[in-house]
C-alpha cells in the first residue's frame, strides 16, 4: 500500500528506439521544410517537398508527427509565416540530439548550431529504404541520456542567470564532480574564472546575441533529451523556447 507522505510522480516510459528514430526524422522534416520555404518558386524544391511527404509516410513517421507539425510540413511552399519558418528551423537541434541518442551524431558545443541537413543525412534522410533506419535503430545507455539532460539544465540555468543580471558563478567543480558530460557530446568549455565559456569568453563577457543563441540551442537540445528520457510522451509539451 502506498504511504500518503510519499510524493510519487508517474511519468510515461522512455520511448523505445523505434519511436526515437521516427521522432528524429519528424524533427528533420520540420527543419527541411524550413529550408525549402525560401525556394517556393523553384520546381525542384516543390518536387522535394512532395517526395518528403511520401517518404515520411513510407517510413512510418507520419504517425509520430503531432497535428501542428504535420500541418506545417504539409503546408504548400511559400505559405508559412516567418515565425513558423524560424521555429521549424530550430527543430534541427532536437533532431541532432536524438541522432546523438541513437549513436548517429556527435553533439557539438553549446554555442555551435548544427547543420540540420548533415544531421538528416546521418539519419538516412530520404534513403531508398525508408524503414531501414527506424527498424535498425538502437539507443545509447540511459545513463548517458540522463547525464546530458542534467548538464544542459545547469547550462541553461547559468545562461538565464546572466541574462537577468545575476552575479557570475563558477561551475568548474560541478563539471568535475558528481555529474559527467557523456560521450560523443562536446563537454563544457570553461573560462579562466571558472564560468562557462561561450565563444571562448565567459558567459558574462559574451555578446547578448551569443548568449541568446547558446540559450536557444540548449533549450532545443533539452527538449529532445528530456523527451528521450521519458519526461513526457508528447514532444511539444516540453517546449521552453520562450
Amino acid at each position: 500500500m502506498l504511504r500518503p507522505d510519499v510524493d510519487f510522480i508517474f511519468r510515461p516510459a522512455a520511448p523505445a528506439a523505434l519511436r526515437v528514430a521516427r521522432r528524429a526524422l519528424a524533427l528533420s522534416a520540420l527543419a527541411c521544410r524550413s529550408q525549402l520555404e525560401p525556394h517556393a518558386g523553384d520546381a525542384d524544391a516543390r518536387a522535394i517537398h512532395e517526395s518528403v511527404l511520401t517518404w515520411l509516410a513510407a517510413a512510418g513517421v507520419d504517425a509520430e508527427l503531432e497535428d501542428a507539425e504535420r500541418g506545417l510540413v504539409a503546408t504548400p511552399l511559400g505559405q508559412l509565416s516567418k515565425e513558423d519558418v524560424v521555429a521549424a528551423g530550430w527543430r534541427g537541434e532536437g533532431a541532432a540530439t536524438l541522432a546523438w541518442g541513437l549513436g548517429r551524431w556527435n553533439l557539438p558545443a553549446i554555442d555551435a548550431p548544427v547543420d540540420a541537413s548533415e544531421v538528416a543525412m546521418a539519419l538516412d534522410w530520404l534513403g531508398d529504404d525508408p524503414l531501414a533506419f527506424v527498424e535498425s535503430a538502437r539507443l545509447r545507455a540511459k545513463t548517458d541520456v540522463v547525464q546530458l539532460a542534467e548538464m544542459l539544465e545547469v547550462v541553461q540555468w547559468r545562461i538565464e542567470r546572466d541574462l537577468v543580471g545575476e552575479p557570475t558563478v563558477s561551475l568548474r567543480n560541478f563539471d568535475a564532480g558528481t555529474f559527467r558530460w557523456p560521450g560523443d557530446a562536446e563537454p563544457l568549455a570553461f573560462a579562466a574564472d571558472g564560468d562557462i565559456a561561450i565563444g571562448g569568453v565567459p558567459v558574462a563577457g559574451a555578446t547578448e546575441h551569443a548568449k541568446r543563441l547558446a540559450r536557444r540551442i540548449v533549450v532545443e537540445r533539452r527538449q529532445a533529451v528530456n523527451w528521450m528520457a521519458g519526461q513526457n510522451a508528447v514532444y511539444s509539451a516540453l517546449n521552453d523556447a520562450d
